[in-house]
């Protein structure tokens, strides 16, 4: 967070400026460094909204390297503007302006610099209204200015549904990502950077969000921007799987806890680890647990609620990240990172949750999933301690303590997991190695849409080998609706996958044969489909796979979120669906320098693709289009008579289907659709139908 105007800090600067008798003037040079840095324009519907504007916000920002007097400065809105006060903003500073302090406070987890439409907090001062009133924004669009005291633009910013935008602006405004759960609701329109770098052109380029061919970042109020994190030194290393050998691995790290265990995560389901946290607890161990209160949106299990009630009694701090103001008032819409912390001198990352499927006794049944230990160096665990302090130690009230609301209503009934599959483990036991390494902390939001650095990065960087374990990526990215009238765009996952393997790159992917949903256009199988059409197309060493669970002896899930790139390991609890790059909160760890670490992951994904050889038989059949020319194949990848088919165009705002009059061959040039947006299918004489694709052309 890039906030540090503590309210002494400004108090102590405006008095200092008073008594030396300040200048009435701003410092000049300060036009070239002052900038808007956010703006939230929509507030999201809440208790604390009574009135027209409550919960908008705008933040101001020293963008330079000097520090910057300013003086008798405002911010305009096209319903009004406020006065600043005479202060020093320092390099780097940024100065929080919120309609109501009170509302701020509750989403942004601390405090404003000021308020300006009513003194809801009497620590927070008030700004000086020249007009008389508030400024508010205009949902649909509005234009921002800060002015100097002479009135002279300093710096402007326009989203939305405007026109007539003045200089220095340029282009189109900035528009809001709408795309569920990406809503405009508490969407902070926030400057960029490169690198260490402020954007300071005023384009809608320089902040968040991008553009449907090029999504990027999107801010939501309060969330943390921590940067990409690497530490390099000596350390121990412990490389573990489910069902393998996950669950006895864990169970022996807590019972080996000499003064706390920390555990974060999407779920707690696990009767054999909370005998064990209870037992720690007895020993006087401090234990605590935070998962998310309403897993995927609905509420727990009574199951769940009877175990984490268990937890509870038994002396466990469970925490609830928790929608305290309906659905989506959390500053990530969903708790997934996947991690724990043991005497602050151990961490444990996973790709699962903490449920039996991930951490069995069991070693024969159970999810595939990639679990890592790191010992013996303490800078480690600082990665881990801060994501921790920022989510769940802020004191915002999306964090609560069990209670009432959360007791089992029902007995707690033993579930019966079904049938297993009798999985023999390919790693009986995991695998210890020390020595020096280097650990990367990947954060999402924060910094998965970083195409350098962050997770795109992994893949954008990949030079020789990309190994993709992953239980769900989506084909595209935008409304989750099936049918044929749909708008969409690249999911840069799928976009930086083909990349990778246009440069040379060897790539394999994975995917769980369980995300696939009846009448989908996005899901795993689609996936599949299309990776393997592209390679054929453009012989890229290039091949996806679904999992044979049979085949592999997988009982549960593949649920895998994890990559190999160039010799370096990736675990992480991300997966390539919108929600989980841009507003849930997700963390990887990149753990490269012992070959032998990566070595024991590369066996566990060659077994799964050993395991998942393509059938013999065709599962269906679907048409892929392209700029210049449509390509139709069968799922998975086997050969087909192009002939027997016969191809239908419709544009997305035509009722008709129109057959394609020349007999269609891979490749071939349509002249007749060149334009517009235009969906193809393919019928073969049975009149089996192929799965409906989009193109724009």
């Amino acid at each position: 967070m890039l906030r540090r105007l503590l309210a002494a800090t400004m108090a102590a600067a405006l008095v200092a400026s008073l008594l030396t008798g300040c200048s009435t003037h701003s410092d000049p040079e300060a036009a070239n460094d002052i900038r808007i840095y956010q703006v939230l324009p929509v507030a999201r519907k809440s208790k604390l909204v009574r009135a027209e504007g409550e919960g908008e916000a705008i933040a101001v920002i020293n963008g330079g390297t000097k520090p910057h007097l300013i003086t008798g400065w405002t911010v305009a809105t096209g319903s009004g503007k406020v006065v600043l006060p005479t202060l020093t903003l320092e390099p780097g500073k940024v100065l929080y302006l919120a309609h109501s302090a009170e509302y701020f406070k509750n989403y942004w987890s601390f405090s404003p610099d000021f308020e300006y439409g009513g003194d809801t907090d009497k620590a927070v001062p008030d700004l000086k209204l020249p007009d008389h009133k508030a400024p508010i924004l205009n949902d649909n669009g509005d234009i921002v200015r800060l002015l100097d005291d002479n009135g002279a633009l300093i710096d402007i910013l326009a989203y939305g549904s405007v026109t007539g935008i003045p200089a220095p602006w340029a282009g189109p405004p900035i528009a809001f990502v709408n795309s569920d759960p990406l809503t405009p609701a508490n969407q902070v329109l926030t400057r960029l950077r490169d690198g260490a770098k402020l954007r300071l052109a005023s384009t809608a380029a320089s902040f968040s969000g991008g553009t449907q061919s090029r999504p990027e970042r999107v801010y939501f109020a309060g969330q943390s921007d921590f940067p990409v994190a690497a530490v390099t030194g000596n350390m121990t290393l412990t490389a573990a799987s489910a069902p393998d050998n996950a669950g006895p691995m864990l169970f022996d790290m807590v019972d080996k806890a000499k003064k706390s265990i920390r555990i974060a995560g999407h779920q707690f389901g696990s009767q054999v680890l909370a005998d064990h946290l209870i037992a720690a607890v007895k020993r006087g161990i401090k234990v605590q647990v935070a998962v998310d209160r309403d897993p995927g949106g609905g509420d727990l299990s009574e199951a769940d609620k009877a175990l984490q009630e268990k937890l509870v009694k038994g002396g466990v701090d469970l925490l609830y990240y928790f929608n305290w103001d309906g659905a989506l008032s959390t500053r990530f819409n969903s708790l997934n990172s996947q991690y724990a912390m043991i005497d602050d001198d151990t961490v444990l990352v996973g790709s699962g949750n903490w449920a039996e499927a991930a951490y069995s006794s069991d070693p024969t049944c159970g999810n595939r999933e990639w679990v890592a230990a790191i010992k013996g160096n303490p800078d480690v665990v600082k990665l881990f301690k801060e994501v921790w302090d920022f989510d769940f130690g802020s004191g915002g009230p999306e964090v609560r303590r069990f209670d009432q609301r959360d007791r089992a209503l029902l007995p707690d009934e033993k579930t019966d997991p079904g049938p297993c599959f009798l999985y023999t483990p390919v790693k009986p036991s995991p695998l210890t190695v020390s020595g020096q390494a280097t650990i990367t902390r990947i954060l999402s939001p924060d910094n998965t849409m970083d195409r350098q650095k962050g997770f795109l990065g992994l893949l954008h960087n990949a030079k020789h080998e990309l190994l993709i374990s992953a239980s769900s990526i989506n084909l595209w990215w935008g409304a989750a609706a099936t049918g044929e009238n749909l708008t969409h765009y690249p999911d840069p996952y799928i976009e930086e996958i083909l990349a990778a393997a246009r440069r040379g790159v060897t790539v394999k992917v994975l995917l769980d044969p369980r995300s696939v949903q009846a009448g989908s256009q996005r899901d795993n199988q689609q996936v599949v489909a299309y990776l393997n059409l592209m390679a054929k197309i453009e012989n890229l060493k290039l091949e996806a796979r679904l999992v044979n669970m049979d085949g592999a002896g997988i009982g549960g899930t593949y649920h895998n979120n994890s990559l190999i790139v160039d010799g370096a390991t990736v675990i992480a609890s991300m997966t390539g669906q919108e929600n989980s790059f841009r507003y849930a909160r997700e963390l990887a760890i990149k753990v490269e320098g012992l070959s032998a670490f990566t070595d024991y992951y590369r066996g566990l994904f060659q077994y799964d693709w050993e395991a998942s050889a393509r059938p013999n038989q065709p599962w269906q059949v679907m048409a892929v289009p392209r700029q210049g020319g449509t390509f139709i194949d069968w799922i998975p990848n086997v050969e087909l008579d192009i002939a027997a088919y016969e191809v239908y165009y419709k544009r997305d705002t035509d009722p008709n289907w129109q057959k394609l009059g020349t007999t269609p061959v891979p490749g071939f040039r349509d002249e007749a659709h060149e334009t517009g947006t235009w969906g193809v299918v393919a019928v073969n004489k049975a009149g089996a139908r192929s799965g409906y694709a989009l193109v724009h052309r």
